[in-house]
């Protein structure tokens, strides 16, 4: 904007014309001196002037000149449109949106400052009580969560005590195959030791296939009982 000068970073943001330098810091004074006053904190990052209240809650505060739009003609008769300040200061508040405070013919911004900090005020308690509200709204949600996620674990624990129901129930059907065999190989007459022997070992693996029991087999350790096919490992895995 043509005819102003403006503040580097780490200062408050202010863009004004030259003959407005002294009134905008006195405005900036007032405004620093009242937000002290109610207890916000003063910050100045880079873009400017800061305060913060209640939970961090934060708005920014700039000063500006407003302008008046331009017709001009450049010696070569080229024409353009330029924004020319005017005069006239506003203080612009931004948060989630931008409001402002600007001279009016029967106002300066200095006679609207108590306005000013009333607006504001209330905009952070609007802010506070949102934020409030989300936070009910969360712990609602996180609540909700964890009583669908019990809800889920008791129907998993249902699912997976049936699933072994249903799978003892087959490896019994199995089981009771496998003795009936076992038994009717028993009976037979004119046994060899070998087949003696073969005996032994089916009916030890009988013990360890029944689902009334828990019985552990070195060799057999990594083999599901209902699947009778090796259990998948996690991990890095070596075979030597």
């Amino acid at each position: 904007m043509k005819g102003t000068v403006q503040t580097d970073r780490s200062f408050p943001s202010i863009i004004v014309s030259p003959k407005n330098i002294s009134r905008s810091l006195r405005i900036l004074d007032n405004l620093i001196k009242n937000f002290r006053l109610l207890g916000y904190k003063i910050d100045l990052p880079d873009e400017g002037l800061n305060i913060v209240a209640y939970d961090d809650d934060k708005m920014s505060i700039y000063i500006r000149e407003k302008s008046n739009v331009v017709d001009t003609t450049s010696d070569y008769g080229w024409k353009s449109r330029d924004l020319v300040a005017n005069g006239k200061l506003s203080v612009k508040v931004h948060s989630f949106g931008t409001f402002e405070f600007a001279d009016t013919n029967k106002l300066l911004v200095e006679d609207q400052i108590e306005k000013i900090l009333i607006k504001i005020e209330s905009e952070f308690q609007q802010m506070h009580y949102r934020r409030k509200q989300r936070e009910i709204e969360q712990q609602k949600y996180e609540e909700l969560k964890k009583i669908e996620q019990a809800k889920q674990q008791i129907k998993a624990d249902e699912l997976k005590k049936f699933i072994e129901f249903y799978n003892d129930a087959h490896r019994w059907k199995k089981f009771t195959i496998f003795k009936e065999y076992h038994t009717f190989l028993e009976s037979q007459e004119n046994k060899t030791a070998e087949f003696q022997e073969w005996l032994s070992w089916a009916k030890s693996k009988l013990d360890w296939y029944n689902p009334m029991f828990d019985i552990e087999d070195e060799l057999l350790s990594d083999v599901d009982k209902d699947s009778l096919t090796f259990k998948k490992k996690s991990g890095n895995n070596f075979y030597f």
